[in-house]
């Protein structure tokens, strides 16, 4: 994918400002260049227990890696509320792959349930660094696991690939499910 350097904005963006589009967006940040893809799930996350919702990503471009992975749902999920009721997540280059990123418990059900409220945007990665286990709590998800690549390397590309997500719930059905939004941004070498 080239970088188009005719991409005009016309005034000021400011930091907190948003722009809405479609595919990838490519730009440059003081000098690093940067790209993002997202995608929506076609339906709901499945609430019952040990069944898949699988979300092709999209295309992480060549010589990237990975610098921030959030997540957004458009309801409220929800866990049963008894402990071990968890919403896994993992990522990879295929269906069910955990190349980039091995299952872990994105609502963590302690005895208590656990609510990712719906709108709320939660990074996974934030500036290359994944979240520690309940760093989650000022971005609305109380109890989760530390998040970890598979290996250090694990979110640099040489070579074009896919990125796959997989929401799983754990030893019981969800008591609420909503879409869900992976967003993923990289930096490019």
């Amino acid at each position: 994918m080239a970088f188009r350097e005719d991409l005009v904005v016309r005034g000021v963006l400011k930091v907190g400002e948003n722009i809405e589009t479609t595919g990838n967006i490519i730009g440059k940040v003081g000098g690093v260049k940067t790209s993002r893809i997202s995608a929506e799930t076609a339906a709901v996350i499945t609430v019952t227990a040990s069944a898949n919702t699988d979300l092709v990503v999209g295309t992480q471009p060549a010589n990237t890696r990975i610098k921030n992975i959030y997540l957004k749902v458009d309801a409220d999920t929800a866990t049963a509320g008894t402990s071990g009721d968890n919403l896994n997540l993992s990522l990879g280059t295929a269906a069910g792959g955990t190349q980039i990123m091995a299952a872990k418990a994105l609502l963590k059900d302690g005895g208590g349930a656990v609510t990712f409220i719906d709108n709320n945007i939660v990074p996974i990665v934030s500036n290359f660094v994944p979240a520690a286990s309940n760093g989650l709590a000022t971005a609305g998800i109380a109890t989760h696991d530390a998040f970890t690549l598979a290996t250090a390397d694990a979110g640099h590309t040489a070579a074009e690939r896919t990125i796959h997500a997989r929401f799983t719930p754990v030893q019981a059905n969800l008591a609420s499910s909503g879409k869900a939004t992976v967003i993923v941004e990289f930096e490019h070498d």
